[in-house]
């Protein structure tokens, strides 16, 4: 095998001028496929971010099947009567405006309930994650940028939109806050929850974690049972309406795996031509090389070895041609993300996964140049130690 190596490396340098136009398709294929992939493993493969993440859930009110926010008294309801949830929190996209220290700041704000912290299973850098009345948390990257990551900044007095609050606590710097919904941010603070008592003003969005053991079927009849209650307690106010329970993995990705997967077989037919290429390119060496391979069969190498050599000679291009592209593939992830669009569950898994390399991506990197290697390999080898010794010698 070794040899083998050894004599691939010298072909591939007798003839740079196929070498090199072979590397560049196989480095554009593999390269595109490994960014693809990347991507979906940052965005769909992975579990979300929190403690047993398979156990939290998105909790909607529908109104003739569609989906929507829910109101507070429906949510406090739910959080009453509900036999299937450890804790329901909600939560409200907001901006604020911070003064009283340093520049004036208009800052990306997320009304929360109290229950919320401890539904996504956070716990603080510094400080307590209290989100009751007049208190604040801030993420770490606007700790840092306002406070330079200062532990003195806990006790401060914010002021927001003319109202102080004390400043609690900050969240871990890996923690993302698991958007559902477009037009919001990324929060940098995290503020109090202001209820409205009124029933038919839809504004909130409801997160809640499962009791241990217990399915998605169960909470969604849970949730039938107490929506058949509210109404019947209010006929005028809540008639026709529902609860809708879904995991909030398949909530965030809702969308996202169906885009991923059409650049995915985008990508793959642009491998499948690659390698086309590529086998095209060495069946015109084979015939170049016919009188060398005719030689070697003479001298008593079966077709079984002859293949086997001439499949090394593959493997170490897509070996190259792989490297190239896992380069290719590292820098074309900043364009990836640019091409995302902000403000969507795509860019908040994004976020939360984060894109780059990782062993499972050098995996497939590897696995996925051995497969080429035999695609754009096997017809040329075979056809090659066809060798007619009488014609050939």
């Amino acid at each position: 095998m070794l040899q083998d190596f050894r004599h691939a490396l010298r072909v591939l340098r007798g003839s740079p001028g196929v070498t090199a136009a072979a590397l560049a398709a196989l480095a554009l294929g593999i390269g595109a496929n490994t960014a693809i992939f990347s991507l979906m493993d940052a965005v769909v493969l992975r579990p979300l971010p929190y403690p047993h993440p398979d156990r939290l859930m998105s909790v909607y009110a529908t109104e003739k099947g569609r989906g929507m926010n829910t109101s507070w008294p429906m949510f406090r309801d739910w959080q009453e009567q509900s036999r299937v949830f450890e804790r329901l929190a909600v939560y409200a996209g907001d901006s604020a405006s911070l003064t009283g220290s340093g520049e004036p700041l208009r800052v990306n704000a997320a009304r929360v309930s109290p229950e919320m912290f401890s539904v996504l299973g956070v716990s603080p850098l510094v400080g307590a994650l209290d989100s009751t009345t007049r208190t604040a948390v801030l993420s770490y990257g606007f700790w840092m940028q306002r406070f330079g990551g200062d532990r003195q900044a806990l006790g401060r007095t914010l002021i927001l939109d003319g109202q102080p609050y004390t400043l609690a606590g900050v969240l871990p710097k890996d923690f993302r806050f698991p958007i559902q919904y477009s037009m919001m941010e990324e929060p940098d603070i995290y503020l109090p929850l202001a209820p409205n008592p009124n029933r038919r003003t839809h504004y909130l969005r409801v997160i809640g974690r499962l009791k241990p053991g217990i399915t998605v079927g169960q909470a969604r009849a849970d949730m039938d049972l107490i929506s058949a209650a509210i109404e019947r307690a209010y006929p005028r106010l809540n008639r026709g309406e529902g609860a809708a329970v879904t995991p909030l993995y398949e909530d965030l990705v809702s969308g996202t795996r169906e885009t991923l997967s059409a650049f995915g077989v985008a990508v793959v037919f642009v491998l499948l031509i690659a390698c086309a290429n590529v086998s095209n390119l060495l069946l015109s060496q084979a015939v170049r090389r016919q009188r060398e391979i005719a030689i070697r069969a003479a001298l008593g190498a079966s077709r079984v070895r002859l293949v086997e050599q001439l499949l090394v000679e593959s493997l170490v291009l897509s070996i190259l041609g792989g490297a190239l592209g896992v380069l290719l593939a590292v820098w074309g992830m900043p364009l990836l993300v640019k091409t995302v669009p902000v403000h969507t569950a795509f860019s908040t898994r994004l976020a939360m996964g984060g894109l780059g390399l990782n062993w499972t991506v050098l995996g497939f990197a590897a696995a996925l140049s051995l497969v080429t290697a035999v695609a754009f390999g096997m017809l040329p080898a075979w056809r090659a130690s066809r060798a007619n010794l009488s014609a050939r010698l």
